[in-house]
């Protein structure tokens, strides 16, 4: 309200136009440093922004893919093969274990400086994605393989057990042990 009033009580004569005509300034002079400090603060945050920006982008490139997924293998290499060949992953870390303490930690620390969380984030995500996707198509080709071949099945039944035929009652109890057999 008093933004509105201050122009127009300004243009009163004497004194009193004085000090408002003052206050006036005063004000637009207030109003002129809070937008430069807002400028100012905003130019400061896109600087910081830009300056992150740079430091992500010289951390990512700094590692190449192949050295990214080659650490990834020997780090979690273990953990996966533990899952297929527990007795091969055993004697990895028996193996580490036998390392000495200043080799193991700076191992360590390599791997976690590459594989910091800016840097590991997409790369760890496209493994994972790649691998939910080699697991899923795995599980369709054995599921194709484990499925019988029932025409198969049923002609060599017809010649070595049913030579004079089946009754519909056999071919159904014969067909639902095979569905059975496939879950």
């Amino acid at each position: 309200m008093w933004a509105l009033l201050l122009p127009l009580l300004s243009t009163l004569g004497g004194k009193l136009g004085e000090y408002f005509t003052q206050l006036n300034d005063l004000k637009k002079q207030e109003l002129e440093t809070q937008r430069q400090i807002e400028v100012a603060k905003q130019q400061m945050a896109s600087e910081i922004a830009k300056s992150q920006l740079e430091l992500n982008k010289t951390i990512v490139s700094s590692t190449g893919a192949y050295f990214k997924y080659f650490t990834f293998l020997m780090w979690f290499g273990p953990f996966m093969m533990g899952v297929v060949w527990p007795a091969q992953s055993s004697a990895i870390f028996i193996n580490l274990s036998a390392m000495p303490e200043w080799y193991v930690q700076s191992c360590m620390l390599i791997m976690f400086t590459v594989w910091g969380i800016s840097v590991s984030a997409p790369v760890v995500g496209s493994i994972f994605s790649g691998l939910g996707s080699f697991m899923a198509s795995r599980r369709e080709y054995k599921l194709e393989k484990a499925r019988i071949n029932r025409d198969a099945v049923f002609a060599s039944l017809k010649t070595k057990m049913f030579p004079k035929g089946m009754t519909q009652q056999q071919v159904d109890d014969i067909d639902a042990a095979l569905t059975e057999g496939e879950k």
